[in-house]
């Protein structure tokens, strides 16, 4: 018997074309979009080497270690910096006002270097802190110089000019800036598994269609039809999750990361979290079908709000310092908290936070649910 109502349920709710545009179309044009907003967007993060010229005059001449760190910094490798030419003043000035270089270094009698611009813009303060740290760097040397000339002879001036990074990048992966809307829109396809599990509903309740009424009015038991629905709603919102995942990754070549197992094992909780909340809705109260999926689009939409779906990456972390507890329990946040984590963290601590979490959440509403049908009944059908 369970088998056959399974069956005709899946049936059933693969014919519902709103149903499945929700959980199915809609996802997947909501990543194109994504897609072709965020494609490139790591692109205009990247540092490029920025075009200067040098007045290649006397005092650059005679300035030894200014020449030594402007062709440090404009070596061919990975971490060049400037693509520099070496002019007369007036030829520098050219090459500005033609906006071939963002802006030239001019020497003076006093040695200081003075920079050259056209505009303001993230390449010429570049430039600028260059010259501040050149600068300061000099004076400071000047000044131990003058008072203990020893420190050429002893050491100190190397130890001076050393640079050591104290930080170790034990990262597995580059991070993407756009990787976090990806994330939530996962989040998301699993929560409109909320709309799955009221149209299960819908067909069990008298109030809600003459279908739910009939089912109400037959011999089988009505918890049996029910989990033969949900299960059935489960399993089409699994499917249309992994269908959204290999679209993300092999059409886009979305990277979500390489730990296959806990990510699947999230998006299921994931996909039981929407499928109770749409059960929970459903039976909670006796208002039409019209008014608790606005109530579920509502909440889903919210959810995706607070997680930074709809805007900038600084929404979410706005909500969750200001509101850590609506942070917490925010199905979406959840879920794509832990997804980042797999994909960010070389442990699993966040993760397994995040999947206690979201189980708890589906176990509360699933107990909720069982409740209120245990409650329910109807004077009249």
């Amino acid at each position: 018997m369970f088998k056959h109502l399974f069956i005709n349920k899946m049936k059933i709710l693969l014919k519902n074309k709103t149903m499945l545009f929700w959980s199915l179309i809609f996802p997947f044009i909501l990543g194109t979009f994504f897609q072709l907003a965020l494609g490139n967007v790591d692109e205009s993060f990247e540092m490029k080497v920025i075009p200067i010229a040098i007045v290649d005059n006397q005092y650059y001449q005679e300035d030894k270690i200014l020449k030594e760190v402007i062709s440090g910094l404009s070596k061919e490798n990975e971490n060049q910096l400037f693509d520099t030419v070496y002019v007369s003043e007036s030829e520098a000035q050219k090459l500005l006002d033609d906006e071939k270089i963002d802006g030239y270094i001019l020497l003076n009698e006093d040695n200081s270097p003075q920079m050259m611009v056209k505009t303001n813009g993230i390449n010429q303060t570049i430039i600028k802190s260059v010259l501040d740290e050149y600068y300061q760097m000099s004076s400071a040397t000047t000044q131990m110089i003058t008072y203990n000339p020893e420190i050429l002879y002893n050491g100190i001036l190397e130890t001076i000019y050393e640079e050591k990074s104290y930080i170790i990048d034990d990262s597995k992966e580059n991070i993407d800036f756009s990787i976090n809307y990806f994330f939530t829109l996962i989040a998301m396809t699993c929560l409109y598994g909320s709309l799955i599990g009221l149209e299960v509903i819908k067909d069990c309740e008298a109030n809600l269609s003459k279908k739910g009424a009939r089912m109400c009015m037959s011999p089988v038991n009505k918890f049996k039809i029910i989990l033969a629905g949900l299960l059935a709603g489960y399993i089409i919102q699994l499917v249309s999750l992994t269908l959204l995942f290999l679209y993300l990754i092999f059409v886009f070549n979305i990277n979500l990361g390489n730990q296959i197992l806990p990510t699947v094992g999230l998006a299921m909780i994931g996909c039981l979290a929407g499928t109770s909340l749409g059960t929970f809705v459903g039976v909670a109260n006796r208002k039409s079908e019209g008014f608790k999926i606005g109530i579920l689009i509502s909440i889903t939409m919210t959810c995706c709000f607070l997680s930074g779906m709809m805007g900038v990456i600084n929404i979410k972390v706005f909500f969750d310092e200001t509101f850590p507890l609506l942070a917490k329990i925010n199905p979406i946040n959840i879920i794509t908290d832990g997804l980042y984590s797999i994909f960010a963290y070389d442990t699993l601590d966040v993760y397994y936070n995040c999947l206690i979490r979201i189980s708890i959440f589906s176990l509360i509403l699933i107990i909720l649910s069982f409740v209120f049908i245990r409650r329910k009944k109807y004077d009249s059908i």
